[in-house]
């Protein structure tokens, strides 16, 4: 289990060079068929010994790659047997965000689904405490999946980009993608 909780807690390995990315912290995951909503916090090295903190949107139209669709899709049925609810409640395509919450001793998740009740659109959420151990193990590694999935469509691995180039899903390394991604805003802390 530990290298579940590990994993899930949305850390990345430091970047071997000075002035660049030494952690990312995947906080926010929304995708729907029209936008791609990724928010993040990062940690640059500025070169000179120091780090400086902080909070990224990323906000595109442009389509992630099939297997970040696969990732989301993945977590309807397993979704509903951790709530009791029949597999098929939810169509893969309801669930549509994941919230990474919690700390590397104690990760928590949120994914949230949108089910017609009533004749109105109400969002269904779900968070990792509620879950026994093996509803928690199994929706932990589906969401590593999309913590992995995010994190290569922030790295430039996206359905355009990849367009020429033959392949579907991003590479299993860690290598520089090269551009930004297209929108990307630096958010202010919330002041409680």
């Amino acid at each position: 289990m530990s290298r579940i909780f590990n994993q899930i807690s949305g850390k990345r390995k430091p970047v071997a060079q000075p002035g660049g990315l030494v952690q990312m912290r995947i906080s926010k995951v929304k995708l729907t068929e029209e936008r791609t909503n990724i928010e993040y916090k990062s940690v640059v090295d500025d070169g000179a010994g120091s780090t400086t903190e902080r909070s990224v949107a990323v906000n595109s139209t442009e389509k992630p790659l099939a297997g970040f669709w696969s990732a989301m899709r993945a977590l309807a049925g397993p979704l509903c047997k951790a709530l009791g609810l029949e597999e098929d409640y939810l169509g893969p395509e309801q669930v549509t965000t994941v919230h990474f919450k919690g700390t590397d001793e104690a990760p928590q998740f949120i994914i949230c689904a949108h089910v017609d009740v009533d004749g109105t659109n109400k969002p269904f959420n779900i968070t990792s405490p509620l879950l026994d151990e093996e509803n928690f193990t199994a929706l932990s590694k589906l969401v590593l999946k999309v913590d992995a999935a995010a994190a290569a469509y922030i790295d430039g691995h996206r359905e355009q980009a990849d367009m020429f180039a033959g392949g579907t899903e991003a590479p299993d390394s860690t290598d520089d993608a090269g551009d930004e991604p297209p929108v990307e805003e630096e958010m202010e802390e919330p002041t409680d």
